[in-house]
């Protein structure tokens, strides 16, 4: 059988086509390399910013949260109807002392006013705590003075003394809070009410206003006493000068 040129170049032709058209189907056929795998999202990626923790990162505990310290209130030494416990101190030219909507009210003295716990009172005189809360109403000079027990001896603290602003101990060796190196100087406003705080540990005393504190002070190696005007309040009292101030919520606590 004779083929004429235009019959052989028509068969050229479509066997070109064929060729053409097998490979392109082998190439859409064709299984990618692992290299050219396309794969899923990391879920584990920290890329993701949802604050997770990969696949293989170490788990962290959750920070245990710090409990909340309840501090014991001690025992109340006012029962804020009236002097049970309490007795008044006779200075000489004191001024009157009253329960007036549960605070005790002690008037202006010519110079002292004050109260002292009763004898059948039980005092620690180491390791407690002592607190009330004072407010001056009149006057120029200390409103609150508290003596109290350290170990076999007794101390002082003073607050509003000399011309009303002066903060300090009374006595050690020898020398009142406006000589020794506790004193602080400090403004109080009539009207307004303090809270004070006096911590005795045997060898430190620590004194805060309003949860400031003010002294801490070492009493290791130093000689502590009172002044001779307030040999009365002992062992455990409260006191004015030539000032009218009421007082409330008096407690002790014993320190562990």
């Amino acid at each position: 059988m004779k083929f004429s040129l235009c019959n052989c170049l028509i068969l050229v032709l479509f066997l070109c086509a064929l060729t053409w058209q097998l490979g392109c189907e082998a190439a859409r056929n064709k299984v990618p390399d692992q290299g050219q795998q396309p794969t899923e999202k990391d879920t584990s990626s920290n890329d993701d910013n949802d604050g997770s923790l990969g696949s293989n990162s170490q788990q962290v505990d959750p920070v245990e949260q710090p409990q909340t310290v309840v501090v014991p209130k001690g025992r109340s030494l006012f029962d804020g109807k009236s002097l049970d416990g309490w007795e008044r101190i006779e200075f000489g030219g004191e001024g009157d002392i009253e329960i007036v909507d549960g605070e005790i009210k002690m008037y202006k003295g010519d110079p002292l006013t004050g109260i002292c716990v009763t004898e059948d009172v039980e005092l620690p005189t180491a390791n407690y705590e002592f607190s009330l809360e004072a407010v001056k109403h009149s006057g120029h000079d200390f409103f609150c003075a508290v003596t109290f027990p350290v170990n076999d001896t007794f101390c002082t603290m003073v607050v509003g003394g000399w011309g009303g602003n002066l903060v300090g101990l009374s006595n050690l060796d020898g020398q009142d809070a406006s000589a020794n190196q506790t004193k602080q100087m400090r403004k109080f406003i009539k009207g307004q009410w303090y809270a004070i705080r006096i911590q005795v540990l045997p060898d430190r005393i620590t004194c805060w206003i309003d949860d400031e504190k003010l002294i801490d002070e070492s009493i290791e190696g130093v000689e502590v006493s009172i002044r001779g005007d307030v040999i009365t309040t002992t062992p455990l009292g409260i006191t004015n000068f030539e000032t009218s101030s009421s007082f409330r919520n008096i407690r002790i606590r014993k320190l562990d």
